[in-house]
């Protein structure tokens, strides 16, 4: 049999169109939903080192309100305020002394 006749059984140029859609269980979702949560609401602190501090471990963030509303000073920024989840640590020596960058992603939801 050659290849440059005309038999067409050999190989059939006939082709279909196939379409995929990714379907996400409920979990996989909620999954998605927090992660993208986690890296909407983030901040960076620097803290003194400690060799504690780890990826994942919760902080409790309390910030200072605003310097002109006295309901504001007593109570601090009621928004921001709140569980946040580690993402990354930077450690930096400088001299003798062990400063860290954390970056935290907001863990618990807005009052």
């Amino acid at each position: 049999m050659t290849l440059n006749n005309n038999n067409k059984t050999l190989q059939s140029n006939v082709g279909t169109s196939v379409s995929f859609q990714n379907r996400l269980d409920s979990v996989q979702h909620i999954n998605n939903i927090r992660e993208s949560y986690l890296h909407t609401f983030k901040i960076d602190i620097i803290v003194n080192g400690h060799m504690n501090n780890d990826i994942n471990k919760i902080f409790e963030v309390d910030l200072p309100g605003h310097k002109g509303n006295v309901k504001s000073q007593f109570e601090g920024n009621v928004q921001s305020s709140g569980n946040y989840v580690s993402l990354s640590i930077v450690d930096k020596l400088i001299g003798d002394k062990l400063l860290q960058k954390v970056t935290l992603g907001r863990s618990d939801s807005q009052k």
